[in-house]
């Protein structure tokens, strides 16, 4: 019997809103907006839809922003936001944490999956610690809709 993973849609879970970001393959660009841990809703935390990332650096080539990487389970890299690279909220804190993302300007995402039809993920990113990577300093908002 196969194993159906149990998504929620970004409306049906919070009535506070939260700006998110789309991921186009793994990556979101850096600068989206950026939420405190402690923010994170609890009924998003009882789900498992959840990614470590990570700002990296600009690279050659057509994108020359910080970016925010996601990261799978073993911590490398992935190719795309999709649900094979899920885990809980306490399993991707747990990597997060112990990858230290925080001192490298990281933190952990909530990804809801594409729109029937669609094929982009979006996520929202929660920061370990008030720094990105680049040494700027994050726009870290305690409480959902505040202005940045």
């Amino acid at each position: 019997m196969a194993h159906r993973k149990r998504t929620v849609s970004y409306a049906s879970v919070h009535p506070t809103v939260f700006l998110g970001a789309v991921f186009i393959r793994g990556f979101a660009l850096s600068g989206q907006q950026t939420y405190a841990l402690s923010s994170a809703p609890e009924v998003w935390r009882a789900l498992p839809q959840w990614v470590p990332w990570i700002e990296t650096p600009p690279r050659s080539g057509r994108v020359q922003r910080w970016r925010r990487a996601i990261l799978a389970p073993h911590g490398g890299r992935t190719p795309n936001a999709s649900s094979r690279y899920w885990q809980t909220f306490d399993a991707a804190l747990a990597l997060a944490e112990r990858l230290e993302l925080g001192a490298a300007g990281g933190g952990v995402a909530f990804v809801f999956p594409p729109a029937e039809g669609a094929t982009l993920y979006s996520g929202v990113f929660f920061a370990l610690a008030p720094l990105g990577r680049s040494g700027r300093a994050l726009t870290v908002l305690e409480e959902p809709g505040a202005a940045s």
